[in-house]
């Protein structure tokens, strides 16, 4: 599957955990998703957990280059050691994050947004 994209329309992603990266969403680049279609996805309350926990809203694996995150993409009151609403891994990229609202996330090492 190439060039995949990766749709949500009017999604609410509450109050997930997950143990090291990624407490609302994981995307993993290996599997070509390499669009995230956005009409309106709200990641709230999630968190990922540990000393050096990764994206507590969204992680993006290092294969996810370019990634756009544009439309309605509202990051709220997330939690990581790193990247508190969005970690972007070594080698990944944002393309464009046009309409995202980032508000009140928190790391406790660094990046409480980003």
């Amino acid at each position: 599957m190439e060039n995949a994209a990766l749709s949500f329309d009017q999604v609410q992603i509450n109050f997930c955990e997950a143990s090291n990266a990624g407490g609302g969403i994981y995307l993993d680049g290996t599997h070509d998703v390499h669009k995230l279609q956005i009409s309106s996805l709200s990641i709230y309350g999630c968190s990922a957990t540990g000393a050096v926990s990764h994206g507590g809203g969204i992680f993006l694996d290092d294969s996810c280059t370019a990634l756009d995150l544009s439309g309605r993409l509202v990051l709220t009151s997330n939690t990581a050691a790193l990247g508190g609403a969005i970690y972007v891994d070594q080698h990944a990229s944002i393309k464009s994050c046009d309409g995202c609202k980032i508000l009140n996330n928190f790391a406790t090492n660094s990046g409480g947004a980003l």
